[in-house]
């Protein structure tokens, strides 16, 4: 085990995609400059790709085509086999605007859950926005948190907003199960075909999750705003959600939003891990609508946490300012908080017996 501080730019290269073994290959030295790439590892020779940033660097929007079917495009990293979605909780959206637009813009579906319509419309008035051009494709939920008004605005929009009352199905399971029935059955038409209870998760379960083919359904991003940052029993449900999802809707990957400040959690699967992104940052005075949302023109490390909040791990990271080898981490142990990023093209993490969280500060 053994750490090692980094200078605060450091050359890391990324995965390379092989086109004829059809995987990624890599290499980089631990700091006990011991090489490790995808030839010399046995257990784990795979890697995951993740660029979280990934759609506030693009401009061009995906969308339905008009049959209902879903397009995505072209990309270099791991994350393009993916359908980016975008799902709004009830939590008020703090989120700078440019960062919002270009989140909205570049996800093919929208789903509000219950109240999140109203942090939605709500958003939206407040920063001057036209309300027309943020349009959810699907509101959901047992209902009992939405406005009336919010409600007569988007059913005059022609938004499907679908009652499911279960409470053995969190609002969240109810976005996510839609999402999943839009984009992996395409028969998914009229809503109202459905009864007002728990058809929706049943179908899903039995259509998707417990299917024999589960491999082989369409692979889902989905970004979440709203679920931490708010009330804190709300953020470790939110938590729990990622656990629990993480081996239930293997064909789903999730990045949490804060609602107060730029910060995404990650659930990184055990094994080898890289996490695309730049070393420095431009901090915003835009936070939602307070400020005029420019750059202040000061630039910083991005900030790292790799929590162990699933279960105790053995971590080996390069391209942190403070690299682990062999590192074990747990609740009551060590923990890699607030650590930087200094690789100038991100960063690996390798978790050895079990999934660990990723926090991200940009």
């Amino acid at each position: 085990m053994s750490v090692v501080e980094n200078d605060d730019s450091i050359d890391v290269s990324p995965p390379l995609y092989n086109d004829k073994t059809k995987k990624f290959e890599f290499e980089y030295r631990h700091p006990n400059d011991t090489p490790i790439s995808s030839s010399s590892s046995s257990s784990y020779p795979d890697i995951l790709i993740h660029n979280p940033l990934e759609l506030f660097q693009q401009e061009n929007a995906k969308a339905h085509d008009t049959n209902g079917d879903i397009k995505h495009g072209d990309g270099d990293n791991d994350d393009v086999d993916f359908i980016p979605c975008l799902g709004i909780l009830n939590q008020k959206i703090n989120l700078p605007i440019s960062n919002f637009t270009k989140l909205w813009n570049n996800s093919v579906l929208k789903v509000c859950a219950d109240g999140g319509a109203n942090q939605l419309y709500n958003y939206i008035l407040t920063n001057s926005l036209d309300p027309k051009d943020y349009v959810p494709d699907f509101i959901i939920g047992d209902l009992d948190s939405i406005k009336q008004k919010v409600i007569n605005y988007y059913s005059s929009q022609n938004v499907p907003i679908k009652l499911q009352s279960s409470q053995y199905f969190t609002d969240l399971d109810k976005l996510i199960s839609i999402i999943n029935l839009s984009v992996n059955c395409p028969g998914l038409k009229d809503l109202d075909s459905y009864n007002d209870i728990d058809d929706l998760e049943m179908l899903e379960n039995s259509e998707i999750i417990n299917s024999d083919n589960n491999e082989s359904f369409q692979k889902i991003l989905l970004y979440l705003i709203g679920s931490i940052g708010g009330r804190f029993d709300q953020t470790i449900h939110s938590i729990n959600q990622l656990i629990k999802n993480n081996s239930k809707r293997k064909n789903f990957r999730f990045f949490l939003f804060n609602s107060n400040y730029n910060e995404i959690i990650v659930l990184l699967n055990k094994g080898y891990n890289f996490i695309h992104l730049k070393n420095k940052t431009k901090s915003h005075t835009d936070n939602g609508g307070d400020h005029d949302g420019e750059e202040d023109g000061k630039e910083s490390l991005v900030e790292i946490g790799l929590l162990p909040l699933y279960k105790p791990t053995k971590i080996s990271t390069h391209g942190l300012k403070w690299d682990v080898h062999d590192w074990e981490t747990c609740w009551g142990g060590n923990i890699s908080s607030s650590n930087l990023l200094v690789g100038n093209s991100g960063f690996y993490v390798y978790s050895k017996d079990n999934p660990i969280f990723l926090n991200i500060s940009y």
